[in-house]
């Protein structure tokens, strides 16, 4: 077993909680960061920016032994955190893995959700395909809570690409040197094999497999079925294998959407 002791959900929502709390901008988190937060907690940039409005409004001022003092804790009551995990897409091929639950986590956990960890944890298979678990009643109790952890395996002979984007533009980067290989990898990519790409970029293969693993996760690449001819690959919105891509990112409101007219993705680096 692996042992989670903070689910992503948890860490992202603490460190929007105190991003608020000092009113830090949105601009200071680095791209792919912010692709992650806005798949598990649904707050993008517009999302943000009326939070932190709501924060600075809601501040209380009073005067304390003459003093003007300010109240700077952001409560969660007053805020609109989101205080569970939404509807995140998950594909079939990916993997959920068991966490290391304690006690008191099992046994908040409902009669369905319990009976099917109890499943899991005694079953010799320590890995399943999420198309196994998906339509399982206390599934999604058990994700939401960080019981189990999802992986998307990635190999080096596999073949994936990037799906057409709408409207998404990436300024400058921060310079992290994983943030950088990501987006080296995402805008190198073209139908190559993960080994192939590893090669013309002169990086490890395992870290081109982390990056892609990544990226996948973010709906940014997409797996091609069969050996990179592109005529057929897995749909980011289906569950079933399909041989078009109508995945779009809209960069004002954040959110990704499902638009039929396709359009060209266009990348903006700005090094400096």
């Amino acid at each position: 077993m692996v042992a989670i002791e903070v689910p992503p959900f948890i860490y992202y929502r603490q460190m929007l909680k105190d991003n608020l709390e000092n009113e830090r901008s949105y601009d200071q988190l680095p791209n792919f960061t912010a692709a992650d937060v806005l798949r598990l907690t649904g707050i993008g940039r517009n999302e943000y920016i009326e939070l932190l409005n709501q924060a600075r409004s809601k501040r209380s001022l009073s005067y304390i032994t003459g003093f003007l003092r300010r109240t700077s804790s952001v409560n969660d009551n007053k805020v609109s955190l989101p205080r569970t995990l939404p509807k995140v897409h998950l594909m079939p091929w990916w993997v959920a893995r068991m966490g290391f639950p304690s006690e008191l986590q099992v046994q908040a956990l409902t009669a369905q959700a319990r009976t099917l960890l109890d499943e899991l944890m005694d079953s010799e298979t320590k890995t399943f395909f999420i198309h196994t678990l998906i339509t399982r009643e206390g599934f999604n109790e058990l994700h939401s809570r960080g019981l189990i952890f999802i992986e998307v395996p990635v190999s080096e002979n596999e073949h994936f690409r990037v799906p057409v984007l709408d409207g998404f533009v990436m300024n400058r980067l921060s310079g992290d040197y994983m943030e950088s290989l990501l987006y080296k990898v995402f805008s190198t990519m073209s139908s190559q094999s993960v080994g192939e790409l590893s090669q013309l970029l002169d990086e490890k293969v395992e870290l081109v497999i982390d990056a892609i693993s990544t990226l996948s996760r973010l709906g940014f690449v997409e797996k091609m079925e069969s050996g990179g001819n592109g005529d057929s690959f897995f749909d980011f919105n289906s569950d079933t294998n399909s041989t078009s891509s109508k995945n779009t990112f809209d960069e004002s409101a954040d959110i990704f959407s499902n638009d039929d007219n396709d359009k060209k993705l266009g990348l903006i680096y700005d090094s400096r």
